[in-house]
């Protein structure tokens, strides 16, 4: 990332990939899918939302440069709600997430948009590049 409005741009696209991933009436289509698919019935997408909440109460302090890595791997074994179990599942939902978000809701806004100018468009693509290739290299995605 050594352009620098690529840069500026990096917490805005962490910002908005994240509401994707924490709103069912953004994800909860493809989430239920996924969940449908992978979950074999023992997981439903309710807990899954619920699970991403419980998330956002107990990582409170980061760099947006970092949360990405935090929502994808936390996992508390202490935890009396969410087993280990669901917690990796709904860790693997949310790497789907935000892969699809990345890869199709995120650029279908951004062309879409009338607000953002043409340079800036394509700065937000560099930064969705930018992400995918440093989820890539630790998930193997």
């Amino acid at each position: 990332m050594k352009d620098v409005k690529s840069r500026n741009i990096l917490p805005n696209a962490i910002n908005l990939i994240l509401s994707f991933i924490r709103r069912i009436n953004k994800s909860g289509r493809i989430a239920k899918k996924i969940i449908e698919k992978l979950g074999k019935g023992r997981y439903d997408v309710k807990k899954y939302y619920s699970y991403q909440a419980y998330l956002k109460d107990v990582i409170t302090s980061y760099t947006s440069k970092n949360i990405l890595h935090l929502v994808i791997d936390f996992c508390n074994p202490s935890c009396k709600i969410f087993s280990v179990d669901e917690q990796k599942f709904y860790n693997m939902v949310t790497r789907n997430l935000v892969l699809h978000f990345i890869k199709v809701e995120g650029p279908l806004a951004l062309f879409t948009s009338k607000k953002e100018h043409k340079t800036r468009k394509i700065d937000h693509l560099k930064v969705y590049r930018f992400i995918i290739k440093d989820l890539q290299h630790y998930y193997r995605i």
